[in-house]
This record gives structure tokens, C-alpha cells and sequence, in this order.
């Protein structure tokens, strides 16, 4: 079987656009959720299991947990209004842990 030197060889060198201000650096020691949970365990005393939940039905729902499960639930602003979205993905995520 022969093959076309179109389908193995690409039709653009990725290397003749690619420069320097292609990098981007990122700054924030936080932008991982295992950084994010870890960081939040040790702030607030509780478990990395139970804030990386929050964090995870958070992401799941499509919610910032820094502007939602943070203040929410761990600084415990009760005048942010409940997103129950990301409160019923938390209790699947819960049971699931739990089988």
C-alpha cells in the first residue's frame, strides 16, 4: 500500500509562525484545582477530600468555586444565593465516593 506524501507530511511547518509571544506564562500558584484544594485545606482546617468536591461539582457546573464555593460555603456568605446545580452535582459526586 503507498501513501500520498500529502497525508504524512503537514502542509504547514508549525514552526514558521510559532515565536516567542506564542509563550504564555502563567502566574497564578493557584491555577490548578489540586493547587486551589491544598491551598484551601490548609487555610481552612477541613479535608482536601471535602474541598476538592466543592471544587470539582463547582467545575462540573461551569462556576468559579473562588467566587462561589469560597465564599459560599467555606466563609460562609449565606447572601450569595445557592446555585443548585452545583449542589446536586456535589451530593452525586458525594454518594459516588461513598460506593
Amino acid at each position: 500500500m503507498a501513501f500520498s506524501k500529502d497525508i504524512v507530511t503537514p502542509k504547514t511547518d508549525m514552526n514558521e509562525n510559532y515565536t516567542a509571544d506564542n509563550i504564555k506564562i502563567l502566574n497564578d500558584p493557584l491555577r490548578f484545582d489540586y493547587q486551589l484544594t491544598e491551598h484551601l485545606a490548609k487555610k481552612y482546617g477541613l479535608s482536601a477530600v471535602c474541598i476538592r468536591r466543592g471544587v470539582e461539582a463547582c467545575r462540573l457546573a461551569g462556576v468559579d468555586p473562588a467566587a462561589y464555593f469560597v465564599p459560599r460555603y467555606l466563609d460562609g456568605d449565606k447572601s450569595i444565593p445557592e446555585i443548585q446545580v452545583v449542589t446536586d452535582i456535589h451530593k452525586e459526586l458525594q454518594r459516588e465516593s461513598q460506593q
